[in-house]
């Protein structure tokens, strides 16, 4: 099976990833997706589950602070494909080595476009973030986009200073 290639629209000096989106549905208060994409030969993909009750970020031009949401996004290894999802990423973002993906971790979001609610009908832009007190000196923000319509996951880097945390929040 050929999916996109997840680097193919990266911007200069950022590794801004596309995968498909191959499963959508509403699961117990939570979007979940199936993500597949492929880097050269090798494919890779996750799950990701976004919390249902998220609300829109901003409040007539206001950030909206109620739409901070602990937990609303997390993603989960499917095995194999997402292995080499860390196995990518560890040579995109220049560092060598071997790690496994997590099990499970979950981030802070934030909605910076469109209203999650509507998940499924409109185009929701997500900024988020990890051991938001740096308790863990894991501290590390990146942006998660979804698109159902045009079946598009996005995982774009907010900063290259975060590759090391994100690799280490990732993995076991």
């Amino acid at each position: 099976m050929k999916f996109r290639q997840i680097n193919q629209n990266t911007e200069e000096d950022f590794q801004d990833l596309e995968f498909d989106i191959v499963e959508f549905q509403r699961r117990d208060d939570r979007n979940y997706f199936r993500v597949y994409g492929q880097y050269k030969d090798e494919i890779v993909g996750f799950d990701v589950l976004i919390n249902s009750d998220l609300i829109p970020g901003w409040d007539n031009g206001d950030i909206n602070r109620d739409a901070f949401s602990f937990k609303g996004i997390t993603l989960k290894s499917i095995g194999k494909e997402s292995d080499a999802f860390l196995k990518v990423l560890l040579e995109l973002y220049g560092f060598n080595g071997e790690l496994q993906f997590e099990d499970e971790i979950s981030f802070t979001c934030f909605p910076l476009e469109g209203d999650p609610r509507n998940i499924a009908f409109e185009d929701i832009k997500f900024k988020v973030f990890f051991d938001d007190n740096d308790e863990m000196g894991l501290y590390c923000e990146a942006y998660m986009n979804v698109s159902v319509k045009s079946y598009i996951f996005e995982f774009k880097e907010k900063d290259t200073e975060y590759r090391e945390n994100i690799l280490r929040t990732l993995s076991k």
